[in-house]
């Protein structure tokens, strides 16, 4: 009876990769290499940021369905992207492990969603590490923000300027492990700018950020050609 009705299911509810909608699958190869593709090393300022696709439909797809509809699919293919980008961005460095910290999304968005997209998201990345990776949220919102869609990167920079605030006492009891920020995506970076504002303020500045894609503006001259 559980196997017909599974395969109602399916009839009524046909599998479909997330990105291309190829059928049959929910992560086609193709959809799949976006996220397994090494990572591009760049810069925010003066920070290290690593990240493996660039964002475009496809990626955008990902993005919305592990965020708005909490698909596990998706969330697991961006954890592997940031994953690999944590890996590229340590290696070598002599640290006392490795704390995850997720760009906040205001109490209201999180409630409206159902969940907490970026903190689920760092844990899912720390998961594929041992004990030397934690994750702590260590960022919040305090004050209300727009929607950043449709800004452009002065009115975003205006929008979250001393939006963040970071728990000074949490980090403390989190000791001296080195400090990474955690996104989905980086637009113009102003949300990583102000995190890390926040988190430098308060003494704690991060050592590098991580997001699973980036727009073109980070990416090297020479994948623009």
């Amino acid at each position: 009876m559980l196997s017909e009705l599974r395969s109602l299911s399916k009839l009524i509810f046909p599998v479909a990769c997330i990105g291309c909608g190829a059928a049959q699958v929910e992560i086609c190869p193709s959809c799949s290499g976006l996220w397994s593709a090494p990572p591009i090393l760049s810069r925010l300022d003066s920070l290290p940021l690593a990240f493996t696709a660039r964002y475009q439909p496809r990626v955008q797809r990902f993005i919305l369905a592990a965020k708005e509809d909490g698909s596990k699919v998706a969330r697991s293919a961006l954890a592997h992207s940031l994953s690999a980008s944590l890996r590229t961005l340590m290696a070598g460095k002599r640290c006392e492990g490795v704390l995850l910290v997720p760009i906040p999304s205001h109490r209201a968005t999180i409630r409206a969603r159902g969940r907490d997209h970026g903190l689920l998201l760092a844990r899912a990345v720390s998961q594929n590490f041992g004990t030397e990776v934690d994750v702590a949220p260590l960022l919040g919102v305090i004050r209300p923000v727009a929607d950043q869609t449709g800004l452009n990167p002065s009115q975003r920079a205006a929008n979250l300027a001393g939006a963040f605030s970071a728990d000074s006492q949490l980090i403390r009891r989190k000791g001296r492990a080195a400090i990474v920020m955690v996104d989905d995506v980086i637009t113009s970076g102003t949300s990583f700018r102000e995190g890390a504002r926040a988190l430098t303020s308060v003494g704690c500045p991060p050592v590098a950020a991580i997001s699973a894609c980036a727009s073109a503006r980070f990416l090297p001259i020479r994948l623009h050609l």
